[in-house]
């Protein structure tokens, strides 16, 4: 079994109960696209921090700013814990699921050998790595719907998400006075 612990670029999973549910979604644009993203292009110097893939300014574009996310099942709560400058292909196989969806098979063959690359790793690697990270996803989908009923998770009905954010993230006062003006900021 390989040690996953070292590789650089794996896919992210969101709970279902999440989904749709981001700090970003909950900013005004100017503050995500002309301050957060233009400073963390401009602090990492138009590379990828995974796999040091470097753009142009003028290709900018290919570059994402990548939310880094925890979450607490029990409180509803989505933490915040970092913005990435991501290349569009680590971007994309961080949402794996969402790109299996939306991507042609050669699309993910490409993906997949970027993992490989990245991550000097084999196919089987990936594979188990997939397997794994399933399993674990089927074991909190469970519990959600044990803890919230089936209906409700699938309706999106009766909870509301806040969010924490770890104060590295760039424009952290910004971000959490935004936040707490709509009644979405998590407050012990």
């Amino acid at each position: 079994m390989c040690d996953f612990s070292t590789f650089r670029l794996l896919p992210d999973w969101k709970p279902p109960i999440f989904h749709g549910k981001t700090v970003r979604s909950n900013i005004s644009q100017s503050l995500w696209r002309k301050k957060i993203r233009q400073t963390l292009l401009e602090s990492h110097n138009f590379t990828c921090c995974i796999c040091n893939h470097n753009e142009l300014k003028e290709n900018s574009r290919k570059l994402h700013a990548h939310e880094v996310e925890e979450y607490d099942l029990d409180k509803l709560v989505c933490c915040l814990q970092d913005i990435q400058l991501l290349c569009a292909k680590c971007h994309a196989f961080s949402h794996f699921r969402l790109t299996l969806a939306r991507a042609t098979p050669e699309q993910i063959i490409e993906l997949e050998n970027h993992f490989m690359h990245v991550n000097n790793c084999e196919r089987e690697d990936l594979r188990q790595y997939l397997c794994l990270k399933r399993k674990r996803e089927d074991e909190i989908i469970k519990e959600l719907y044990t803890r919230l009923g089936i209906q409700n998770v699938i309706r999106r009905v009766n909870y509301k998400v806040t969010y924490k954010v770890n104060e590295c993230v760039p424009f952290y006062n910004e971000i959490v006075l935004q936040l707490k003006n709509k009644g979405l900021l998590y407050e012990m």
